[in-house]
């Protein structure tokens, strides 16, 4: 456990939030990156290290880092405390609450508040990059080395050509799936590290997609977040919806390789 603290080299001797340092546990190891709870004399911190296949991808964390500071002056999250990206380490103000469950996605209610959320970001005036989806997913590709690979980014392009010119570009989550909602009376959206800007049926797909919501549940996340101020256009939903599952079919096989 005292791996992350190696990782913080002079900052937590420099640093005055981090008085006091330690490693309270860790949190998730997942294939970009491991996650620990590290807390302070000010604080409780989350502290991210890079896994080798972060680089191989070639994520740009330059980038995240201004995205994250944008997002933070438009308060959808808190700026960064420290980031060495050649070590690729980010340490983020950790977000106190209950982390959600698919089950939490499956109650009416619950996915009510999450369709307003969504809907409030989507209204947020941040201006942020554009998500470059066809680029991302052309990588993958490379990155799996096969035809079969290839041939799901390319048609991942046509269908994104399909959905282009719906002038639908707002501040997107990219990956707001049930992990990334932390719930202490208040919805809260955590892991921004795809966010940018792109079309919001994008994040609908995605909570859709990835809980396998039936179709009364579709329902209800779209009447809900119309009513809060959004809009949906169903059949390119279901363009978005086809986007997001091939998307996650590469990311499977670049997790898998």
């Amino acid at each position: 456990m005292r791996e992350p603290l190696k990782l913080m080299g002079k900052a937590a001797n420099e640093m005055p939030e981090l008085a006091g340092i330690r490693v309270e546990r860790k949190l998730s190891a997942g294939p970009l990156s491991d996650k620990w709870l590290i807390a302070s004399d000010a604080g409780q911190w989350v502290l991210r290290k890079d896994k080798p296949l972060a680089a191989r991808l070639h994520l740009d964390r330059y980038a995240e880092a201004r995205v994250l500071n944008t997002l933070a002056a438009s308060g959808w999250c808190s700026k960064a405390l420290w980031s060495d990206v050649q070590q690729g380490v980010l340490v983020v103000p950790y977000v106190s609450g209950r982390v959600w469950t698919n089950e939490d996605v499956q109650q009416s209610g619950q996915l009510e508040r999450l369709a307003m959320l969504l809907s409030r970001l989507h209204s947020s005036a941040a201006q942020l990059p554009p998500f470059g989806l066809i680029e991302r997913v052309h990588n993958y590709a490379r990155f799996i080395g096969t035809s079969a690979a290839e041939q799901c980014a390319q048609d991942i392009g046509h269908m994104l050509m399909e959905v282009s010119d719906s002038g639908r570009i707002a501040v997107c989550h990219n990956d707001p799936v049930a992990g990334n909602v932390v719930d202490d009376g208040e919805l809260h959206l955590i892991d921004f590290e795809f966010a940018a800007a792109g079309d919001p049926l994008f994040d609908l797909a995605a909570v859709i997609e990835h809980h396998r919501l039936p179709l009364d549940r579709v329902q209800l996340l779209v009447d809900a977040y119309c009513q809060a101020g959004g809009g949906c256009d169903m059949r390119q939903l279901e363009q978005w919806r086809m986007i997001y599952g091939q998307t996650v079919s590469l990311w499977c096989q670049v997790v898998a390789a």
